[in-house]
C-alpha cells in the first residue's frame, strides 16, 4: 500500500512539473505569429469639400431661414496628431480638425457638428466614408451675456483597411437638403 502512494505521488508530481514547463514555456514565447509589424506610411492630403465646408443650425430643430439660425460652423484647419502608419492590414491615422462656430442668435451653448471623412483612391473614388460627431460648448462673454466665437478642436482617430490604397482625405459638414439650398 505504502508503494502505491508513493507511485502516484511521484507520478503526480511529475505531471505537475511537466503542465509548469509547459505553461511558462508557452506563456513566454510571442503572443502570436501573425502580427505584422507596423509599417509607417506617408500621410494622404487631406481637403474640404468646398460645399461642405460651412454648417447652418437653427433653433430648436425649426425649418432654416435667415432669422431663426442659432450659428455657423466652419472647418477651418487640420493637421496628422500622429505619424500615419499600416498595422494589422489596417491604415491608422490621427486627423485634429479645427472648427469656428459663429454664434448668430443661439439659445443654448451646446452644439453638434456632423462630419463626415471620405477616403478617395488615385482616381477620386470613395473607398470608404466615415462620420463622427463632435461636441462643443460655445463660450460665452461674462460681462456682456454675449455668446462669442468659440474655437472647437477635436482628434478623429480612424482606420482603414489596407486592401484599398488611400490617396486623399476629404472633410465636410453632413448637410440637409434647406442647409444646402440657403448656401446657394
Amino acid at each position: 500500500m505504502r508503494y502505491n502512494k508513493f507511485y502516484i505521488n511521484n507520478i503526480l508530481v511529475k505531471n505537475i512539473l511537466i503542465f509548469l514547463l509547459f505553461f511558462l514555456s508557452y506563456s513566454c514565447s510571442p503572443i502570436s505569429t501573425k502580427i505584422k509589424p507596423t509599417e509607417s506610411v506617408e500621410c494622404p492630403p487631406v481637403f474640404f469639400a468646398a460645399e461642405h465646408r460651412n454648417y447652418l443650425k437653427s433653433n430648436n430643430g425649426e425649418n432654416i431661414t435667415f432669422e431663426n439660425l442659432a450659428y455657423k460652423g466652419e472647418i477651418n484647419n487640420y493637421a496628422f496628431n500622429k505619424p500615419c502608419f499600416i498595422t494589422n492590414n489596417n491604415y491608422n491615422f490621427s486627423l485634429g480638425i479645427l472648427l469656428i462656430i459663429d454664434p448668430i442668435n443661439i439659445l443654448s451653448p451646446e452644439i453638434s457638428l456632423p462630419i463626415y471623412l471620405a477616403m478617395l483612391d488615385s482616381s477620386n473614388n470613395i473607398i470608404e466614408m466615415q462620420y463622427f460627431l463632435i461636441d462643443g460648448i460655445v463660450e460665452k462673454d461674462s460681462k456682456s451675456e454675449k455668446y462669442l466665437q468659440t474655437e472647437i478642436s477635436k482628434i478623429l482617430d480612424f482606420k482603414l483597411s489596407s486592401s484599398s490604397s488611400v490617396k486623399t482625405i476629404v472633410i465636410g459638414f453632413m448637410l440637409d437638403k434647406k442647409q444646402k439650398k440657403l448656401f446657394n
